[in-house]
């Protein structure tokens, strides 16, 4: 019984075996007509996609779709810690982790920011490097807006943060902060 259980098993295994060495050979054999047609016919990487769709179509194979989870949010407890902890190496830490946390914006949004960008009005900034190279409006609040005001105190222009030399910072120099 146990050889018969042996053989059955490896047999089974040579055959997922050769099925899978098939599939491969297939693969391969599909990929370089592929490969031909497009030299062939010189098609742009435009063109080739519209192919591979109209395939998926004809084939009726579906991609399945990766799920978009949502971020994770820092609890108030948590942001209190943060502020706090920010506070005590400077209170320009403080209001860069305060920005970064109330309105939202990204470190290398947050990096790129400009005085002038600030609108201290209506309580917005405007985002000109954001994700994808757009723009945008942010709201900010009262309070938060009263620190900015006050760190930069009577600069026109230059980067909200910049280093000593009114340079940006790095991105890296940044998240250290």
């Amino acid at each position: 019984m146990e050889n018969t259980q042996l053989t059955q098993t490896n047999f089974e295994v040579g055959i997922q075996n050769v099925i899978r060495e098939s599939s491969n050979r297939q693969l391969r054999n599909c990929i370089s007509a592929i490969i031909e047609l497009t030299k062939k016919y010189n098609l742009s990487p435009q063109q080739l996609r519209y192919v591979q769709k109209k395939v998926r179509e004809e084939t009726n194979l579906i991609i399945p779709r990766k799920s978009k989870k949502l971020p994770d949010y820092l609890t108030p407890g948590e942001i209190y810690t943060l502020l706090e902890v920010a506070q005590h190496i400077s209170p320009k830490h403080r209001l860069l982790c305060e920005i970064l946390v109330f309105s939202g914006l990204r470190i290398n949004e947050l990096r790129n920011l400009d005085i002038r960008d600030i609108d201290f009005s209506n309580n917005q900034l405007k985002v000109r490097h954001g994700k994808g190279q757009k723009e945008r409006y942010v709201p900010i609040t009262n309070s938060l807006l009263h620190k900015v005001k006050l760190f930069v105190s009577d600069r026109n222009n230059g980067y909200l943060f910049q280093n000593r030399n009114h340079k940006l910072y790095s991105v890296r120099m940044l998240q250290h902060m």
